[in-house]
């Protein structure tokens, strides 16, 4: 996508106080220079990419896992062919892992 592009799927009625599609723009059109060094440098990484999904749940509640076998499956996999993704649960601790499943 074109910096454009991105910058017109973005809804910023809410957030022009901290940036304007100017702004933003501007920004995403600066950093065209070396993107295609980064993303190779990126794809080289032989690092395990990391992520978080707490944004992706709010508004779940206390769903199971087993209620949402489903979602995640397509969400871990979506557009992400040929590449290896772990997800770990950090500092919740077991009794809590527990009564979620």
């Amino acid at each position: 996508m074109t910096p454009q592009e991105v910058v017109d799927l973005i809804d910023f009625r809410y957030i022009t106080d901290a940036l304007t599609p100017e702004e933003a723009l501007e920004i995403l059109t600066k950093a065209q220079e070396g993107k295609k060094e980064r993303l190779q440098e990126a794809l080289d990484n032989k690092a395990v990419p990391a992520y978080t999904t707490s944004a992706g749940w709010l508004g779940y509640g206390e769903v199971g896992y087993g209620e949402a076998d489903d979602f995640v499956a397509a969400a871990d996999c979506e557009g992400l062919e040929g590449l290896v993704t772990k997800s770990f649960v950090v500092g919740l601790g077991f009794v809590w892992f527990r009564e979620r499943g």
